[in-house]
């Protein structure tokens, strides 16, 4: 009787499913590593750059996003509901806040 591995083909030193499924498991924690790295950083970018702000200027950021984000999501509702043309919101950036300037007898 002939095996299946008889057939003129080299057999695998890897076992099937089992290989597979490390494999994956492995990219997928590295996928996850990875992504975990970029968090970190982009939060901690995040949090310096809020505390080198004032407060007015983070509230004013803050609004600004906001509405940016209800301006998607119109628009994302306007192209659900079938509509052949969407209006894009015109968003104009706030004027910045003024800094207050630390007196000498501070």
């Amino acid at each position: 009787m002939r095996r299946a591995h008889d057939s003129g083909r080299i057999p695998s030193t890897r076992e099937g499913p089992a290989y597979t499924d490390r494999v994956s498991r492995l990219f997928w924690i590295g996928v996850g590593a990875a992504g975990g790295i970029v968090a970190y950083r982009k939060t901690t970018q995040t949090v310096q750059d809020v505390r080198q702000r004032s407060f007015r200027e983070n509230l004013s950021k803050v609004a600004r996003t906001a509405t940016n984000v209800a301006a998607s999501a119109r628009y994302l509702a306007a192209l659900s509901a079938d509509e052949q043309t969407a209006e894009v919101v015109d968003i104009r950036r706030a004027p910045a806040a003024r800094r207050e300037q630390a007196s000498p007898g501070n």
